[in-house]
């Protein structure tokens, strides 16, 4: 296994086909391999598609690179109509850029500065903080990358940008979510570039109000372990299939119902 460290790596250069991430990793047994590879092999993601997902990226764009944020956003005025002359022509003027709803935008300035104070309060004196550090790696075979939002020396913070229910329930959802493969990312790709004792962390920011809850949520190093060996089971699992002799192309299965415990005692009475 070998990765290696990219800082100031474009968006454009990160978003290319054959480097899958987090959510390729965790989205393998829940799709056909046919459209795995179409979405994650064939395809680069470009980011945006729900409101929430579009509020998280704005977040992370005034954190980590506020000069692009006019560029790739635009806030729609309270009240605008768009199947009105005016609306349709707003929209016009905007093609291209995200669109952020005005009570959306007032949330996330509310929030910015939490998230700063967090960043600071983990900062030791004389450290630098970087952010969008790319990591890319190879894991049998298979390539793979993250790109963590925040780097301090030897520590990666990833913020989120969570609304309530999600905000609370982080820690009972994390093991088998696409967090666990980034943590994993994070570590075992960190730790093959050269970084000592690579720490992880989730900056959790609460979504959907003016007042947000901030937490720092750090992953011990045997979490960490066990994380960065899930990874490298699915990279193996995705580079196994790619070289058989059926490749992606999936066939028909047929197999037994398997109940879950509940149910299977309900049957034997």
């Amino acid at each position: 296994m070998s990765a290696q460290l990219i800082h100031n790596l474009p968006w454009s250069e990160y978003a290319v086909i054959g480097f899958p991430g987090s959510s390729a990793l965790a989205d393998w047994p829940d799709m056909s391999h046919e459209a795995w590879s179409a979405k994650y092999l064939e395809s680069a993601y470009q980011g945006g598609g729900t409101p929430a997902m579009v509020a998280g990226s704005a977040l992370d764009a005034l954190l980590t690179d506020p000069t692009s944020f006019d560029g790739r956003f635009a806030v729609a005025p309270d009240g605008l109509d768009g199947r009105t002359k005016e609306g349709k022509a707003w929209k016009a003027e905007n093609a291209g850029r995200d669109i952020l709803a005005a009570s959306a935008k007032a949330e996330i300035d509310a929030t910015l500065p939490r998230v700063r104070e967090a960043i600071a309060a983990m900062t030791p004196d004389g450290e630098t903080v970087g952010y969008q550090t790319t990591i890319r790696g190879d894991i049998a075979g298979q390539q793979v990358q993250t790109r963590p939002d925040i780097q301090i020396g030897n520590h990666f913070p990833d913020l989120k940008y969570l609304n309530p229910m999600g905000f609370s329930s982080f820690d009972r959802h994390f093991w088998g979510s696409r967090y666990m493969f980034q943590a994993g990312l994070f570590f075992g790709l960190a730790r093959d570039a050269g970084i000592e004792s690579p720490r992880v962390s989730f900056l959790l920011a609460e979504s959907g109000t003016l007042k947000p809850r901030i937490e720092v949520v750090e992953i011990d190093e045997s979490a960490l372990l066990a994380c960065w060996a899930k990874v490298v089971e699915r990279a193996q699992e995705i580079r196994d299939a790619i070289a058989s002799p059926l490749g992606l192309t999936d066939c028909v299965k047929f197999r037994r119902i398997d109940l879950p415990v509940w149910a299977q005692k309900e049957i034997e009475g």
